[in-house]
């Protein structure tokens, strides 16, 4: 507890961060004994700016998972892909198995991980361009 004449000495100052304007989408994927391509998604963001299935196919799907897929399909045999639940994933022809509580899916911890070590950089992201650099960088 400090004194009132203590304002404004540092050891009673506590630091904050004011959260960013700016953001991104991120998607990634893991497996066992593999990373897979991390995507930071043009994002539009707010009340109908979200990803839908077009987008969706057109910045993950067709360039990143499939050819990711069909990659560790050639290596491994058979593999089965868990998405998050949400409606822009499920176009696809990939073979998947139902999507767990987010308490229970693997991917979560590391989206965790990740918010926090940006958060944790010593230069704040404050523009795109060093968002995007940052989560590449974390």
């Amino acid at each position: 507890m400090r004194r009132a004449d203590e304002e404004f000495e540092e050891d009673c100052l506590v630091p904050t961060f004011k959260q960013s304007t700016v953001r991104v989408m991120v998607w990634g994927c893991i497996m066992k004994g593999k990373k897979g391509p991390l995507t930071v998604m043009e994002y539009a963001g707010g009340k109908k700016g979200g990803i839908n299935a077009r987008i969706y196919q057109e910045q993950v799907l067709d360039p990143v998972l499939l050819p990711f897929w069909t990659q560790v399909e050639s290596e491994r045999g058979s593999v089965s892909f868990q998405h998050d639940g949400a409606p822009a994933h499920t176009d696809h022809s990939i073979s998947r198995f139902p999507h767990p509580p987010s308490s229970l899916n693997p991917i979560e911890a590391i989206w965790h991980e990740l918010k926090a070590g940006v958060r944790t950089l010593q230069d704040h992201p404050t523009m795109l361009e060093s968002l995007i650099a940052a989560v590449h960088k974390v």
